[in-house]
């Protein structure tokens, strides 16, 4: 609710099996929840992390699902925590 006009996230991944089907709410849109899984991993995406703190093993795990587009975090070193996977 931070946007007037919310950028077009596809959805917002969170491995808490008690967010599945949920959504987070916009007065423009609704963004579903989905867990992290190779049917949501498409690496022509980009992941932002929120939760700064656990940048890195948020990370590390979508890198061991297959991930391998670029992601994007507020974290103190990204550049470090999120080498290029050229």
């Amino acid at each position: 609710n931070a946007f007037a006009d919310p950028p077009a996230f596809s959805c917002v991944l969170d491995d808490n099996e008690n967010y599945g089907g949920l959504a987070l709410y916009h007065p423009q849109l609704k963004v579903p929840v989905r867990r992290p899984d190779g049917a949501v991993l498409d690496s022509d995406h980009m992941v932002l992390v929120t939760s700064y703190h656990h940048a890195a093993t948020i990370t590390s795990r979508l890198r061991v699902l297959g991930f391998h587009g670029p992601i994007l975090s507020i974290a103190d070193d990204p550049v470090t925590i999120f080498p290029s996977q050229a």
